[in-house]
């Protein structure tokens, strides 16, 4: 098995060749917002954070199973949402996605921009869809959006809020004028229609938990969407210990099991990452993403040995060294 590094640097010159704007900012060289400061944050912090061994406690053996939306899951770790841009890394690579998860047992997402007839051909080939859908300036065309996932079977359907202005390569802004803040009561009326469990990805602040546990939110991300949104707001893992919700999430610069494994001791149930799965698509396909999966399964099976814990249920911040 290759390690991480190695399966992203075979990835940068891949995509070097394929799609050198991007190259990047996918591939971990630098991106994020102006000068991805919250985008190197979000790395920083996690590696700020120490685990505390228990080697008189170790476990041989542990349970790296949680359960989601009431149903059972390999690992606490599961693909971020892309949207039609990363089909400029392989056209079949929603498929490939798809196929790894599958064969992982984790959930499988979505995001925005894309076709409604491609979704629909996807969760019926597919178990355990989570399609998040973005805040539109078109409500009509946003509400298109929420219908069509309220009508396929999903796991749960998301809205993206921390795109609210676009999202940022550098310097460049995209989607700006197609997205904007919706009223909380817009979010609340889809939560209320919505027949599979809503999560609202993107929430930082105490206010904004505020807000959506007021508007029933089932599960909220954490998440500053990998550092595109703005210079200088919090790490996602900053945030996390200061947002109480019964099933929060958290994405944002995870690279191994062992940042897995501090997520889940600051009460984060399940961890999406984005970055690393585009790696493993570009170097092999459904191959590579399972390869990914299975290199942050393998080190939060080490980390959870080495720190005395047997299942995720026992996971606290009693792992940590303070």
């Amino acid at each position: 098995m290759k390690s991480l590094e190695e399966l992203r640097r075979e990835a940068y010159e891949i995509l070097k060749e394929k799609i050198p704007s991007m190259a990047n900012s996918w591939c971990d060289v630098h991106g994020g917002a102006g000068l991805g400061l919250t985008y190197r944050r979000n790395k920083i912090a996690l590696r700020e954070i120490t685990l505390k061994p228990r080697f008189l406690s170790a476990k041989d053996s542990v349970d790296t199973s949680v359960e989601l939306f009431g149903r059972k899951f390999s690992i606490p770790v599961f693909p971020a949402p892309f949207g039609m841009r990363v089909q400029s890394i392989r056209r079949d690579i929603f498929e490939q996605i798809a196929e790894a998860c599958e064969e992982m047992n984790v959930p499988f997402t979505l995001g925005y921009p894309i076709d409604i007839s491609h979704v629909r051909d996807l969760s019926e080939s597919y178990s355990n869809l989570i399609w998040f859908i973005k805040p539109m300036r078109n409500e009509e065309k946003m509400n298109e959006l929420f219908n069509a996932a309220n009508s396929i079977e999903t796991l749960a359907i998301g809205m993206d809020i921390d795109s609210v202005c676009g999202i940022c390569e550098g310097s460049t802004v995209l989607f700006e004028t197609e997205f904007s803040p919706l009223r909380p009561e817009v979010i609340g009326g889809m939560i209320e229609e919505s027949v599979s469990p809503f999560i609202l990805k993107g929430i930082l602040s105490e206010e904004d938990l505020r807000v959506a546990v007021d508007l029933g939110a089932d599960a909220i991300v954490v998440s500053n969407h990998g550092g595109t949104i703005l210079d200088s707001i919090p790490a996602s893992i900053e945030a996390l210990s200061r947002l109480d919700h019964p099933l929060k999430m958290v994405d944002g610069g995870f690279r191994s099991g062992v940042d897995v494994l501090k997520a889940l001791a600051l009460g984060a149930r399940a961890v999406l990452i984005g970055r690393p799965v585009l790696w493993g698509a570009a170097v092999r396909g459904k191959e590579g993403v399972i390869e990914v999966l299975r290199i942050f399964e393998k080190e939060l099976r080490r980390a959870m040995k080495i720190t005395g814990v047997s299942r995720i249920e026992e996971i606290s911040d009693e792992i940590l060294w303070k």
